[in-house]
């Protein structure tokens, strides 16, 4: 199947989305065996645009792993479709390699690339595919977070310049009272903005925080699901993650239902459902030592939610022993106000 960004015309020509054509004085023997024909179609869609790139940079199997950290099985693995690179290093070091030598790579292209082995990557193995979600939103989550408190550091700056603009203002105030008055209102306006900001910018700080904890703990979690396939791994970590529930629990806002509905619902879709039970159970034995009446628990509207997130997700025994703490009798029958919608009903 073409591709509507890379193709080899005459072995001598390389044309990019942009229609560029970059001239390949010659294309070295590549030394590559054919494709096996039982591989998947997603693999080989990737491969023979893997090879392309690999033709067009010009090196050896063997130039290549002297240059980069690869080592030629790796290599030679990768190029013939039987290994699938798992994170982004190996198809940078080779499209680096590319424009060193004068062959430009629009962003069309790595995108192009990137989504070909991302779906080669979900075939054929598809608990690394997994992972490889997990870290991108985790590098994401970890990008927002920097910028969050590089945000913050500009807004601490403005107000403490602003704050020294209007002390000066004040101590000048009697002499020039008519005429500052207006800067006076401005400034001041100003600064009960930017603290406003200020606070936001430190919730979103501390939001980004929390929320990379959470992924590291999933990515751990994940790790480990992966090495229990194994005997000896299950051998040499027996109790490594006994008290997961009750790590993740302190890491989540203890107050805040929704946010606890929210990593459920996430440990359902990676798979996880004995995990988000687990933490269901702790969650419950929780709000029951924190709330001490019924009342209490009435007057927090992210309860009910909570249990419309645990019934939506088939956790029915944790959701029964949820529901006779918020005064349902059974799991069938209704308190004397019905629930009102939420954001998880």
């Amino acid at each position: 199947m073409a591709t509507l960004f890379w193709r080899l015309a005459d072995s001598t020509r390389l044309i990019s989305e942009d229609g560029f054509m970059a001239e390949i004085a010659s294309l070295p023997a590549s030394g590559l065996k054919p494709l096996d024909p039982e591989l998947r179609p997603e693999v080989r869609a990737w491969v023979d645009e893997l090879r392309t790139v690999w033709h067009a940079a010009g090196l050896s199997i063997g130039q290549f792993a002297v240059r980069h950290p690869f080592d030629k099985g790796t290599v030679s693995r990768y190029l013939s479709g039987h290994r699938v690179p798992s994170d982004r290093h190996f198809l940078d070091m080779l499209l680096s390699t590319l424009e060193s030598g004068s062959q430009p790579v629009t962003p069309a292209v790595r995108d192009h690339l990137t989504s070909l082995q991302m779906r080669a990557l979900e075939a054929a193995h598809p608990h690394e595919y997994r992972m490889r979600l997990v870290k991108d939103e985790l590098e994401i989550a970890l990008t927002s977070k920097l910028e969050a408190e590089r945000y913050a550091r500009a807004l601490e700056g403005q107000l403490a310049e602003r704050n020294r603009e209007i002390t000066e203002l004040i101590e000048d105030r009697n002499r020039l009272r008519a005429t500052l008055d207006t800067d006076y209102a401005r400034l001041s306006g100003e600064i009960e903005k930017l603290a406003t900001d200020l606070d936001l910018a430190r919730s979103r700080s501390a939001s980004a925080d929390r929320r990379c904890l959470e992924l590291e703990s999933v990515l751990d979690l994940m790790g480990l699901a992966y090495q229990e396939q194994y005997a000896e791994a299950n051998a040499s970590h027996p109790d490594a993650y006994a008290d997961w529930g009750r790590i993740v629990l302190r890491l989540l806002p203890p107050d805040d239902p929704y946010a606890i509905a929210d990593f459920l619902s996430m440990l359902d879709r990676l798979g996880l459902h004995d995990h988000a039970g687990e933490l269901a159970d702790r969650v419950v034995t929780h709000i029951s030592r924190r709330y001490h009446s019924l009342d209490d628990m009435t007057k927090h509207d992210g309860l009910l939610p909570l249990l419309a997130t645990m019934k939506r997700l088939g956790l029915d025994d944790q959701a029964d022993k949820f529901s006779s703490l918020l005064g349902y009798t059974s799991r069938r029958s209704r308190r004397r106000n019905p629930p009102v919608e939420g954001r998880y009903s």
